[in-house]
């Protein structure tokens, strides 16, 4: 081989190193994501030893790397690697170790986010993806076991679980609602109440907090925050039935609430014309308002459905008496003798209108059946 043809050689080797270690020497790359002397040598060292499954020694190497560099991506999602490794190959320590991949799994992507604001680095992405996929599958774990603890009568544990699971993943709705719900088990509601309400200021659009805040106001008698949450509940969604619905019975507890009662009720069954309960309550509500058109429209609807609503049948009877409609009230009173054949209030309602229409053998025949019914 000639001499020139060996210095060409040693230069394309030379190149080919320098493109190799371009993510660590990085000339294009962030200060966070370089590494000089040491810092260089560690990262090597604990690469190899990862290749031969050296993993204590190579966790100290990375740490080390750490030391010069607490952002170094890769380095963060190695370590995260190998404490996901030890958690699942040593359940007695799982969950410290799956605490601790997390973690680093976490700061691993908090470092890369913050280097995209510099700049696109799509030679991160793939480590990234992966740490992103452990991270979710470690918290996943963690969750798991605070519900198992909280499930086997565990409740200190569970809480102790969680409230340390909560330090880690701050933002987590779904570690509060635990929180909250434990303690709702343990009859201690004013302690939910306290973590609903944080899961209400995290997740402007959560509906579970909310609601069990309302209920929580509403058991208490405070009716007016009880309307505030559900108020933001229909911010939230303005075509949720079950909320007017709920909201009616509130205002059904405040002095002078009727009609805003009504309207919550009437709004529900507009949302949901097959919500039987929505449009009863309209119709008991209308009644006590003294509102009996309204009255009798809900109540026939209800009768279409369930025809044998004695109740229904019975309040509907009593608006048409305040309607004055005999015609409709001689139909339907005879409709409730046909259901049971012992209500004096049903044959009562028949010799009314028996009267008022002038139908005088009917109102004989109803007198008779009357007088058999009291004298039994």
């Amino acid at each position: 081989m000639s001499l020139r043809r060996l210095y060409t050689g040693l230069m394309l080797v030379l190149f080919g190193l320098l493109v190799l270690n371009g993510c660590s020497s990085g000339a294009s790359l962030p200060d966070s994501q370089r590494l000089v002397g040491q810092a260089r040598v560690n990262m090597r060292s604990g690469n190899t030893y990862m290749t031969y499954e050296e993993y204590d020694l190579a966790l100290e190497r990375y740490l080390e790397v750490l030391d010069e560099n607490p952002e170094y991506i890769e380095a963060l999602k190695n370590i995260g690697d190998i404490y996901f490794f030890y958690a699942e190959t040593t359940p007695a320590q799982a969950d410290e170790y799956y605490f601790q991949s997390y973690h680093y799994y976490d700061q691993a992507i908090e470092s890369y986010d913050k280097i995209q604001e510099e700049g696109n680095y799509p030679q991160f992405k793939e480590i990234i993806e992966d740490a992103d996929l452990k991270r979710r599958g470690a918290w996943a774990r963690l969750f798991n076991v605070g519900q198992d603890l909280f499930t086997e009568g565990m409740i200190n544990e569970s809480l102790e679980h969680f409230f340390d699971l909560s330090d880690l993943t701050p933002d987590s709705t779904n570690v509060f609602v635990m929180i909250a719900t434990i303690y709702q088990t343990q009859g201690e509601d004013d302690r939910a109440a306290d973590f609903f309400e944080h899961i209400a200021e995290i997740d402007p659009q959560d509906t579970v907090s909310r609601n069990n805040l309302a209920l929580y106001h509403f058991n208490n008698q405070n009716y007016v925050e009880a309307i505030s949450w559900y108020e933001e509940l229909i911010e939230i969604d303005p075509n949720d039935p079950e909320v007017y619905y709920n909201i009616g019975f509130v205002y059904m507890n405040m002095e002078g609430g009727e009609n805003q009662a009504l309207e919550a009720f009437e709004t529900a069954y507009e949302l949901d014309n097959t919500f039987l309960d929505a449009v009863i309550n309209a119709g008991f509500t209308a009644f006590n308002l003294m509102r009996y058109d309204k009255a009798v429209e809900y109540f026939k609807e209800v009768l279409e459905v369930t025809p044998d609503d004695q109740e229904v049948t019975l309040y509907l009877l009593y608006a048409f008496e305040h309607e004055g409609n005999y015609e409709e009230m001689l139909e339907y009173a005879q409709h409730l003798y046909q259901l049971d054949n012992q209500s004096i209030e049903a044959v009562q309602f028949i010799i009314l209108a028996a009267h008022r229409l002038e139908r005088t053998d009917l109102q004989n025949e109803y007198l008779e059946i009357l007088n058999q019914l009291e004298d039994n």
